[in-house]
């Protein structure tokens, strides 16, 4: 029996190393990727001596990767005839390295259950899903209860001794990003790097990857994530993290601040630059630089002068949420608000269907899983962000970032959406 529980990592790897042909139809490339980043994990596992932080290096390292399985049998992805990637159910990269947490830390003799009051959060999503079934609710709130389960035993099984390492990968994946987001701003087109996760977006096209300058269509930054703003929240998050460690890794906790402010030009998020903005100047740090006065000068007039396309896209997608909470005041189910803007949908100013979430995770919350499952969650994510925001990063520090994290979430969606949303979102709650 010591023998057989010896070689459960191999075991464990070879069975999801047989389990990536899946992706060979779909993406050779990505297939590869995922048999690799499977290899280093078993590698490090032995050398390290430790699969909880060889699983913990390959979590950080592959969460920008927007690598995903989509499982479109499981669903009907249609809304008034057009199809919606949002309601697809998928599997994701940053599933596999969280089922691989768990299972590390249990072969570990570290494994430890959530704290009770996020219990109660769990099990209102499971109450809702009896209201709505749906098999996209179903992977989306397992996907919820599997990056708390795996983020709680992370952070409750954190050594110190791991703080320089898990540093470094930081900032190495912070690179990659900010270097693939600077040449899709600066050659206006993407990389060429499906095989990562990068969306595969044209040159001239309109949307929210976009921004307007004249009568010109340039590409927002992105790196391998699904969205700019995204990328933004990610790069945010870094940005307190590297504050947080300058104490103690002052050279590397300030590499880490410099490039995710960077990062955060190349986005062009207004929300998640101006809070970048903010957070430099409270703490007396200096930054200076003009190469994208212009664009970023051209993108912030738009929002004043009242014209900017997102502001107004965003206003008709709260106006469609309120039509469907008073039709759904049980919820439409939960990541399925689009589906309930069947017939709903408002059309941009160039008259195409505008299918998104609302950009306000309050009416979202409420939307999808009703009026009083939806308060009740929005009430927890609340008294979750003051109490460990504020609790972590302590000091204006903290404010800062429980004050941050409610602006996003006010504005934004992707808390709830997509997998590395989800992942931020849990991080800020433990």
């Amino acid at each position: 029996m010591r023998n057989i529980r010896i070689h459960l990592p191999l075991l464990l790897f070879l069975l999801l190393s047989s389990l990536t042909v899946l992706f060979l139809n779909d993406n050779p490339g990505r297939a590869l990727v995922l048999l690799g980043a499977l290899c280093i994990w078993l590698f490090l596992g032995f050398k390290l001596k430790s699969f909880s932080l060889s699983s913990l290096l390959l979590l950080l390292f592959t969460f920008p990767f927007n690598i995903t399985k989509n499982l479109d049998f499981l669903s009907d992805p249609y809304v008034d005839n057009v199809l919606v990637n949002f309601l697809i159910p998928h599997l994701s990269i940053l599933d596999l390295f969280s089922v691989l947490s768990l299972f590390a830390f249990w072969y570990e003799g570290k494994f430890v259950l959530p704290q009770k009051q996020y219990i109660t959060f769990v099990l209102l999503l499971l109450f809702s899903l009896t209201l709505n079934f749906s098999w996209l609710s179903v992977i989306s709130i397992l996907r919820v209860v599997l990056y708390l389960q795996a983020i709680t035993m992370i952070v409750k099984g954190f050594e110190k001794a791991w703080s320089g390492l898990i540093l470094k990968v930081l900032v190495a994946v912070v690179v990659i990003q900010v270097f693939v987001a600077g040449y899709q701003v600066f050659y206006d087109r993407v990389l060429g790097i499906g095989w990562l996760g990068e969306s595969q977006v044209i040159s001239g096209s309109i949307g929210s990857s976009f921004l307007n300058v004249g009568e010109e269509v340039t590409l927002r930054g992105y790196g391998t994530f699904p969205h700019p703003n995204v990328l933004a929240g990610f790069l945010l998050f870094n940005l307190f993290a590297g504050l947080h460690y300058i104490k103690s890794q002052q050279k590397v906790g300030w590499w880490l601040v410099g490039l995710c402010f960077l990062g955060l030009i190349l986005t062009f998020s207004r929300l998640h630059l101006i809070l970048g903005v903010v957070l430099i100047l409270t703490l007396l740090v200096e930054i200076k630089g003009k190469v994208f006065s212009i664009l970023l000068f051209d993108r912030f007039a738009h929002l004043i002068s009242g014209g900017d396309v997102s502001v107004s896209e965003r206003v008709m997608l709260l106006k469609s949420s309120i039509t469907i909470i008073q039709q759904n005041p049980f919820g439409t189910g939960f990541g399925m608000f689009i589906k309930g803007m069947e017939g709903l949908a408002p059309r941009t100013s160039g008259g195409i269907l505008l299918l998104q979430p609302v950009h306000n995770i309050l009416m979202l919350l409420i939307a999808e899983n009703g009026w009083i499952i939806g308060c009740l969650l929005f009430l927890y994510l609340l008294y979750f962000w003051f109490m460990c925001l504020v609790k972590r990063y302590k000091g204006m520090l903290g404010i800062m970032a429980f004050l941050s994290v409610i602006l996003i979430a006010m504005s934004d969606h992707y808390f709830l959406t997509v997998p590395q949303g989800i992942m931020l979102l849990l991080l800020t709650i433990i």
